[in-house]
Order: C-alpha cells, then sequence, then structure tokens
C-alpha cells in the first residue's frame, strides 16, 4: 500500500466483505472505491493540489472572519445549526488528512474546531462512528479525547 487512497480502499475492501450480504450496503462501498480511486489520480497533480489548497486556506480564512463577526461561538449565531456541523465534519476531516495547520494561525477556528469535535453527537456519528476510514495520526488527540 503507497498511500492514504490505497489504505482508504483496503478498509472499503473489508467493509465489502463484512457486509457481502446487503447488496445496497456492498454497492455504496463499491462506489466509494471508485471514488477514492479518482482522487489517487488528482493527488499526482501539483498544480491541481496547490490550487485545493489556495481554496482550503481561503475557506478557513472566510471561517475566521464569519467567527470574529458573530462572537457568539458558531457561524450563523448563538446556536448550533446545519452550518456548524458542516463545518465540524470538514474541519476533521482536513484535520484527519494531515492539514489541521491551515488554522494554526488562527485561534477562532482552532477553538471552534476544538469545542465541536467535543460535542457528544459529533463524537458519536464521526468520531466514535464504525469507520470505513483507517485511523489518522493527526486526529489521534481528538479521537482519544473524551
Amino acid at each position: 500500500m503507497d498511500g492514504i487512497y490505497d489504505r482508504k480502499r483496503a478498509a472499503l475492501e473489508n467493509l465489502i466483505e463484512g457486509n457481502k450480504n446487503d447488496p445496497d450496503l456492498v454497492r455504496v462501498y463499491e462506489t466509494k472505491i471508485i471514488k477514492e480511486m479518482a482522487g489517487k489520480k488528482l493527488q499526482k497533480d501539483p498544480v491541481y493540489m496547490a490550487q485545493i489548497m489556495d481554496e482550503f486556506r481561503a475557506l478557513i480564512r472566510e471561517l475566521d472572519n464569519q467567527l470574529a463577526a458573530q462572537q457568539d461561538g458558531f457561524v450563523c449565531g448563538p446556536r448550533f445549526t446545519l452550518a456548524d456541523a458542516m463545518w465540524a465534519i470538514s474541519l476533521y476531516r482536513i484535520q484527519w488528512l494531515g492539514h489541521g495547520y491551515l488554522w494554526a494561525d488562527y485561534s477562532r477556528v482552532r477553538d471552534y474546531a476544538h469545542r465541536m469535535y467535543q460535542r457528544p453527537t459529533f463524537r458519536k456519528t464521526i468520531i466514535e462512528w464504525p469507520y470505513p476510514m483507517p485511523s489518522s495520526p493527526h486526529t489521534a488527540d481528538v479521537d482519544r479525547a473524551a
């Protein structure tokens, strides 16, 4: 195995084997394998990857601006909304890939991410869910936190 896409494929193949009596679930996992293998091809294009990283940086800056404007701890105001759920999942996945450094200089985003990761529903449905993805050293501290 030479990279994350191959590790994801192996994990998905294990899930297919473990759920071979559920054709709908097998079909979903097979589709995910196709998506992951397409991503593997793009990963080797340095120009494309640089553009993606620039987009990540711009999105993190925008999130920081939104958090600064709200001052309530959430993206859209004083309550947790679907926007926060989407950001929490996105930040966790970006961190899982090893790019958590993108918000190292944005204390609002860093604190927001850690608050979102500690939400019981987030922990149960994202971090502790029996996952199709292998563990990542980049989220080990988050995954272990109570």
